[in-house]
């Protein structure tokens, strides 16, 4: 049914996730590895609370998200403990915008740029800087590891 859900993100990705079409994140993520992996009806994710900073594995995270367009992340996106990356962005055809805010991190911009080499889109894709937020510790409290999910 279509509406707007809480969800958990279940050992670590969304299951069955061709019906999401909006997704908003919690905070703690441990493992990257195939979250988002064939989301094919997800258009855009907001990130913007995401701490990837003890992440290693990011492998298929964005996989087959073939109508995904727009990506939103924070500077707590930090991928220099990331080891394994490969397929991010495989098959992310409509993805054209990903928004960063100005403090963005220099080493993980060039991460992103980089796979988004590797798929082949990057020439497609438009770094859109915008004026970060900043959440109370309740509301990022509130919303670990868990989002809203349309569909």
């Amino acid at each position: 049914e279509v509406g707007t859900y809480k969800i958990k993100l279940l050992n670590g990705y969304i299951e069955n996730g061709e019906n999401v079409t909006n997704c908003v994140v919690g905070k703690n993520l441990k493992s990257g590895k195939g979250t988002f992996n064939n989301c094919n009806g997800l258009t855009e994710l907001d990130l913007s609370i995401w701490n990837t900073t003890v992440v290693t594995d990011m492998s298929q995270m964005f996989n087959g998200c073939t109508s995904l367009s727009l990506l939103r992340i924070y500077n707590n996106f930090i991928t220099t403990n990331v080891t394994s990356y490969d397929n991010m962005f495989t098959g992310c055809t409509s993805l054209t915008t990903i928004q960063i805010p100005s403090d963005f991190p220099m080493d993980s911009r060039t991460f992103l740029e980089e796979r988004l080499t590797e798929a082949g889109i990057l020439a497609n894709v438009t770094f859109e800087v915008y004026q970060g937020y900043s959440l109370t510790s309740e509301d990022a409290n509130s919303v670990i590891n868990e989002g809203e999910v349309k569909i």
